[in-house]
């Protein structure tokens, strides 16, 4: 008994592993623009800067974070959500108006995610 789920037990590693050795092997010798995963841009700081376009749904001035329902994040793998956002500088918020749709960039920040800047 103990070899059967012993030998079970490796071909379903065994199985599991082979779409993904699949997967890196479609991508050898594809340049790296065909990807699908591309290149983010890079600050000065070393840290990606992603952009989304979202609706603002709340503005808490106090904390200083925004809540935003954003669509889809390429550059993170990202699907549409809710979520909330500090802010880099307080003047953002004056940009930030409940029920506006906003492009905006962002990155990672020491407490989660930060805005940078909003068009």
């Amino acid at each position: 008994m103990k070899q059967s789920l012993t030998g079970s037990l490796t071909l379903v590693m065994a199985l599991s592993a082979t779409p993904a050795l699949a997967e890196q092997k479609m991508m050898e010798g594809m340049p790296i623009q065909e990807m699908k995963n591309t290149p983010m841009q890079m600050p000065a700081s070393g840290q990606a800067v992603h952009t989304a376009r979202g609706k603002v749904t709340k503005v808490d001035a106090a904390t200083g974070v925004v809540t935003l329902t954003h669509g889809p994040v390429e550059s993170l793998g990202w699907p549409g959500m809710t979520m909330g956002f500090r802010v880099m500088d307080q003047a953002l918020l004056d940009r930030l108006a409940v029920g506006s749709t906003v492009e905006f960039e962002f990155r990672q920040g020491e407490k989660g995610y930060v805005i940078t800047g909003v068009k």
